[in-house]
């Protein structure tokens, strides 16, 4: 018995619409500005003629992601990580990957670079903190943070300078002591 395959994630989906009487596609394009997802939908008479339209719509969807001069955080990281991969030591690489996929990108990743607000950036440690998380990593997540932005502006991207100026998190002194000789 032959199962069906699975569709990769990000693909969008087929379907048949009976009231309609046409075959539908629906994909994923990106971010609304209230912070939703975007969906979209093609149609055509045939199954055929609409994932034609649907690889299309993905295909414009995809080139239209690449970084424009009004880019998301999220696409600017992706950027940025390309770029430093080969400027930085893997270990260093890897850990700030893991906090821009894990902090950066889930809170602040959908909203546009010029519409950023020294609150967003507060919010990376804020939600780290939230998670039960050190005040350590709140801290390199949002030094993180302003040196991905600080490198967009000299990218000429256009960050607000309020947004560049945000202190970043204070680690409260730790309460040991030296150990006793």
């Amino acid at each position: 018995m032959a199962t069906k395959q699975r569709r990769p994630h990000g693909t969008g989906s087929v379907y048949f619409d009976i009231t309609r009487e046409r075959w539908v596609g629906t994909y994923e394009a990106g971010w609304t500005t209230k912070g939703t997802r975007r969906r979209r939908k093609v149609t055509g008479k045939t199954e055929r003629e609409v994932r034609a339209k649907l690889r299309e719509a993905l295909r414009k969807v995809d080139d239209a992601a690449s970084v424009g001069p009004r880019p998301t955080v999220k696409r600017w990281a992706e950027e940025w990580l390309e770029t430093t991969a080969t400027t930085l030591r893997p270990s260093t690489w890897a850990t700030n990957r893991s906090a821009i996929n894990l902090w950066i990108i889930p809170t602040i990743g959908h909203k546009r670079l010029e519409a950023l607000k020294p609150s967003d950036v507060r919010a990376v440690g804020a939600n780290i903190l939230a998670a039960g998380r050190s005040p350590a990593t709140a801290r390199r997540a949002q030094a993180l943070t302003l040196w991905m932005l600080r490198d967009a502006v000299r990218d000429t991207k256009h960050v607000p300078e309020g947004v560049l100026l945000t202190r970043g998190f204070e680690v409260p002194e730790s309460d040991r002591d030296a150990i006793p000789l």
